[in-house]
């Protein structure tokens, strides 16, 4: 997502998350749809990403401890939506800015996947949501995985900062590296919108063996630094 585009949409959750704690609600519903997961698919495509972002849109994700974001049309087609809306006589709003050509992701709405239907696959969105449930799948197998070894190298953890060892880490394949780093990122609730995957990748060569005492600047105020076999990872205070 764009900077803006990112700081609405955090915006619009954290605003919701509210309303669902003063109401007393367990769940945060959105009518996001099969078009939506497709788009999001090809978006990251786009823009580069790993197995864990081709899963695309999850159906249900924890907004707090309390609260779960929660997409029950998500098999649904837009169409099929409004169409029934329609015949309901049930008022529903549409986003004016969902029509302009100015962020990516309308483009791909508008401009890139009705190009891909009318010339390459008329069932484009159906093959980009199977491939996110296909690799939803592998990142369930994988995630466990992930997540032992991420406890086995884990050194010690606050809010602001990880340590990790990176001796332990230098032993597992990259991808399983990398996975580990993002499920860090995940942990501590930093964003990664900005994160590319050649940032990725510097983080992955920093626990090889032959890297020995070195430091990177990332995206968003995060530092990582490599000192005596340990992999630090820290976010400045705003």
């Amino acid at each position: 997502l764009a900077a803006s585009e990112a700081t609405s949409r955090a915006a619009r959750y954290d605003f919701l998350t509210r309303v669902a704690q003063r109401s007393g609600a367990r769940y945060v519903a959105t009518a996001h749809t099969l078009d939506d997961q497709a788009e999001t698919v090809l978006h990251r495509i786009v823009r580069g990403t790993g197995l864990n972002g081709l899963r695309g849109i999850r159906r249900v994700r924890p907004l707090t401890p309390d609260v779960s974001l929660i997409r029950p049309l998500l098999s649904v087609r837009r169409s099929q939506v409004v169409a029934y809306l329609k015949k309901l006589g049930q008022a529903f709003r549409t986003d004016a800015t969902n029509e302009q050509p100015v962020y990516t992701r309308n483009r791909i709405r508008l401009e890139l996947l009705p190009l891909l239907a009318a010339n390459y696959n008329s069932q484009i969105a159906d093959s980009l949501v199977r491939l996110a449930e296909l690799a939803g799948e592998a990142c369930d197998v994988i995630q466990p995985l992930v997540e032992q070894t991420l406890e086995s190298a884990l050194i010690r953890s606050s809010e602001r900062e990880v340590t990790l060892n990176a001796e332990r880490l230098a032993d597992e394949p990259p991808f399983i590296r990398r996975e580990l780093f993002i499920a860090v990122w995940d942990r501590q609730h930093w964003p990664r919108g900005r994160m590319s995957f050649e940032a990725w990748q510097q983080l992955v060569a920093l626990t090889e063996q032959s890297v020995r005492e070195t430091e990177l600047s990332l995206p968003d105020g995060v530092r990582a630094r490599k000192q005596r076999g340990q992999v630090t990872l820290a976010r400045a205070e705003k």
